[in-house]
């Protein structure tokens, strides 16, 4: 469990930059002899919906960025991409 990194990111622009963060620090973790292989995303929604609401047109740009950003990710780096959308509401309703 110790070669597993957990950011939390409460907004889109602290994702683009933990996402922009791992793109620098790819060199560095390969000549350590550690490589990121899989990247969660869990509930994206929950960054996005917030600003699709208030800005429009802003808010549409900001979601294509990530979603061609982790693309980019998972093609040059040849890293596993999981985005999920609404799981924790899912899981509420299992749960209850």
């Amino acid at each position: 469990m110790n070669s597993i990194v957990c950011h939390s990111v409460f907004d889109i622009f602290t994702m683009f930059n933990v996402l922009h963060r791992l793109v620098i620090n790819f060199p560095s973790q390969l000549q350590k002899g550690g490589q990121v292989r899989l990247l969660i995303v869990d509930s994206i929604s929950s960054l996005i919906t917030p600003i699709l609401g208030s800005s429009g047109s802003q808010g549409r740009a900001l979601m294509i960025s990530a979603g061609y950003m982790l693309k980019k990710l998972a093609h040059e780096h040849n890293v596993a991409v999981l985005v999920s959308f609404l799981l924790d509401t899912c899981y509420a309703q299992f749960s209850a």
